[in-house]
């Protein structure tokens, strides 16, 4: 008999949610973090993956920022 896999219930609401979204944008881009912590980016992009009601748009918002930080 094969075990079974163990699925975790995870219960975070949609603040929590939004918030260690931008968090996490903020550290994968802390170049568009102001001294005092506001990232319009950051925002903006959490937005538009927000928007996406596909999960190939999400990836291509994410890699068009990518491209856009890129020196």
């Amino acid at each position: 008999m094969e075990p079974k896999p163990h699925m975790r219930k995870v219960e975070v609401s949609l603040s929590d949610a939004e918030d260690l979204t931008l968090d996490s944008l903020k550290r994968m881009n802390p170049g568009w973090v102001r001294k005092n912590g506001d990232c319009p980016e950051c925002v903006t992009l959490q937005h538009e993956m927000a928007d996406t009601t596909r999960p190939e748009s999400a990836a291509a918002a994410l890699q068009e920022s990518d491209q856009t930080d890129s020196p």
